[in-house]
């Protein structure tokens, strides 16, 4: 596990140089993409594209305007196993979705933990091949994710839609995949951070940051919120990468807390990551004094920001994914044009949130996978 606990500028400038901060698991580094915005920019005949598709995600289903021959065969690799309900609640509005829209279909899922798996991805992933589905769904946080989805590209047999990324990959450009689809990253960090420092002033704030594992999105969320604190000349007490579950994350935090007990602040880049923080602040008897934010905003978050653990969530809301995806296989059958890029819409959700307010959001997010907390 790779720590960076100095308060120093100068210390930890060295220590990025001599570590190499940006790693070789880490499939997408800056350059390689570009921004949802940069994206628009560069391409500007997406940008009506993509607001009608964002429209039609947001309307009521219309069915398919033609029957089908044959069901469309789809597989999902998602990496589910874990305490955010995100992927279980994704897939289960694609299903839902794509009965509404009356498309026959045949759905494998498949379903790992997000880090320490990679063998098993990859198994599932040629295994998803050999199956030669019409549309595969997949995640992209690594080196290898990255390899395997650029096989499929170029076999060009099945269509790829690449879940919880919204910056496309400038090599991908002239063989892209047929959607990227989820909640910006990018987008989700500005807005979380700008909420965490309008209730914690960084000049009066230790954080502590814990990664995911070494990736694309803890590049996002995490190196984007210091980013957001270096802006603020407040540069973070401490940061730890973990293996993206309940377990390390908990470990990390203890090892923060030791080292540094005047950590204020965790700022998690995932549920999962969240949780193992709060499992160490009730070891510790710290959970008044120490907060924690969640990111996503799912079942479990929500129920914690109620119980008065969590302090805030930037919240997804959620089943956007899978209706966009679901739309964009209706629209390719039909052939109507599908943008390159879906980006969810978000909302900030605090302890100090009306109940009122909570269960709109949620009714408005959890449309089709369920509002119950306890959805995983």
């Amino acid at each position: 596990m790779i720590r960076f606990l100095f308060r120093s500028p100068l210390l930890r400038i060295l220590l990025f140089l001599l570590l190499g901060f940006t790693s070789a698991t880490d499939a997408t580094p800056r350059k390689d993409y570009w921004l949802f915005q940069e994206y628009l920019a560069q391409n500007p005949n997406q940008i009506a594209l993509s607001k009608q598709f964002q429209n039609q995600v947001q309307q009521p289903s219309a069915a398919l305007k033609f029957r089908q021959q044959k069901p469309v065969r789809i597989v999902v690799i998602y990496p589910g196993n874990q305490v955010s309900d995100y992927w279980r609640r994704s897939l289960d509005v694609l299903e839902k979705r794509l009965r509404e829209l009356q498309i026959n279909f045949e759905l494998t899922p498949f379903f790992s933990r997000p880090s320490l798996q990679a063998d098993l991805q990859e198994v599932q992933f040629r295994k998803a091949l050999k199956m030669a589905p019409d549309y595969l769904v997949v995640t992209l946080d690594s080196n290898r994710h990255r390899r395997m989805i650029e096989r499929a590209l170029a076999k060009g047999a099945t269509k790829l839609i690449v879940q919880n990324m919204t910056t496309p990959i400038k090599a991908w450009s002239t063989n892209p995949p047929l959607l990227y689809v989820g909640f910006d990253h990018h987008q989700g960090t500005a807005l979380l951070s700008d909420a965490i420092f309008a209730r914690h002033n960084p000049d009066r704030t230790d954080f502590s940051v814990l990664f995911r594992e070494q990736g694309y999105v803890s590049d996002a969320r995490g190196k984007g919120f210091i980013n957001h604190l270096n802006a603020k000349n407040s540069p973070p007490l401490s940061q730890f990468y973990t293996h993206s579950d309940r377990k390390s994350a908990r470990i990390a935090a203890l090892d923060a807390l030791d080292r540094n007990p005047e950590v204020d602040f965790f700022y998690a880049c995932s549920t999962d990551v969240a949780f193992g923080a709060l499992d160490a602040l009730r070891e510790k008897g710290r959970l008044q004094n120490v907060k924690v934010n969640g990111w996503g905003g799912g079942g479990a978050e929500l129920a914690s920001i109620r119980a008065g653990e969590m302090d805030l969530t930037v919240m997804r809301i959620n089943d956007d994914n899978g209706i966009a995806m679901a739309e964009a296989i209706k629209n390719d059958l039909e052939g109507v044009p599908v943008p390159q890029v879906f980006s969810g819409r978000f909302v900030i959700v605090t302890q100090d949130t009306p109940a009122l307010k909570l269960d709109e959001l949620r009714r408005q997010a959890f449309q089709y996978s369920g509002v119950g907390e306890e959805a995983q």
